[in-house]
């Protein structure tokens, strides 16, 4: 919707035995409202995964993802190649 920021964040997986996810989502009157949520279950391709994921956050409008740690520099450099900015959570 126009007007609202949404925020996104992604729990990466290498395909092994870990669902790969996305959430997003925005604030309305002091409370988190939950727009999508993805789920890719195993096995699948991660690269395919991110560039699916990359089309849902761009149809919100979303260039900034946030993520944990995993995986050190590879979900940064393969959401990068959507356009998509992956900052690693604080917590």
């Amino acid at each position: 919707m126009p007007g609202i920021q949404y925020h996104a964040f992604t729990d990466p997986s290498g395909r092994s035995a870990d669902s790969m996810t996305l959430c997003i989502g925005h604030e309305q009157d002091g409370r988190v409202v939950v727009d999508a949520v993805r789920e890719q279950k195993p096995p699948f391709s991660p690269e395919n995964t991110v560039s699916e994921f990359a089309g849902v956050l761009k149809s919100y409008g979303v260039s900034i993802g946030h993520g944990d740690r995993y995986g050190g520099l590879w979900p940064q450099e393969q959401w990068r190649k959507h356009g998509i900015d992956y900052q690693v959570a604080e917590q």
